[in-house]
């Protein structure tokens, strides 16, 4: 799946630099040069996605309940 995102995110940086596909002769690290990035879209992904999660563990509410399994009896 990161590779996707990598190949995705390439994508995307083509089509705002008006970029044809058909430069096959850029390569994928030769487009993120051109904006002076490295690809980290995939990263960014992961991270939010693990900030998210771990706000739901905190809670104490039914959304923690597929995560956890744990039910609590009163």
């Amino acid at each position: 799946m990161v590779k996707a995102l990598e190949a995705d995110e390439v994508w995307f940086v083509r089509i705002m630099l008006k970029m044809s596909w058909m430069y096959s002769y850029v390569t994928n690290q030769g487009v993120l040069d051109r904006i002076e990035t490295k690809g980290h879209l995939a990263r960014v992904l992961i991270r939010r996605q693990l900030e998210f999660l771990s706000n739901i563990m905190r809670r104490q509410d039914v959304q923690n309940l597929p995560l956890t399994g744990k039910v609590e009896s009163n």
